[in-house]
C-alpha cells in the first residue's frame, strides 16, 4: 500500500468514526427529546390533577361550612 493509500485509509476510517459518532450523538439526542417530550407530558397531567384536587378541596370546604352553619341552627 502506498503512502497516499495509506493516508487516504486512515481518512476514511476517520471520517467513518465521525459518521458513526454522529450517528450515535444525534440517536442520544432523539432519545433525550422523546424522555423530556414524555417528562413534560406527565408534568401536564399532574398540574392538571392537582388543579381538578384544589377545585374539589375547595368544594368540600364549601360543603362543610354549609352544613356546619345548618347544624348551629339546631343546637341547644
Amino acid at each position: 500500500m502506498s503512502v497516499n493509500q495509506q493516508g487516504y485509509a486512515k481518512f476514511s476510517d476517520k471520517a467513518l468514526f465521525g459518521d458513526r459518532t454522529a450517528e450515535k450523538k444525534s440517536a442520544v439526542t432523539e432519545e433525550v427529546n422523546r424522555s423530556i417530550s414524555a417528562i413534560n407530558g406527565i408534568s401536564n397531567q399532574t398540574a392538571t390533577g392537582a388543579e381538578q384536587s384544589r377545585i374539589a378541596a375547595s368544594s368540600l370546604q364549601e360543603l362543610s361550612d354549609e352544613m356546619k352553619s345548618k347544624i348551629q341552627k339546631y343546637t341547644v
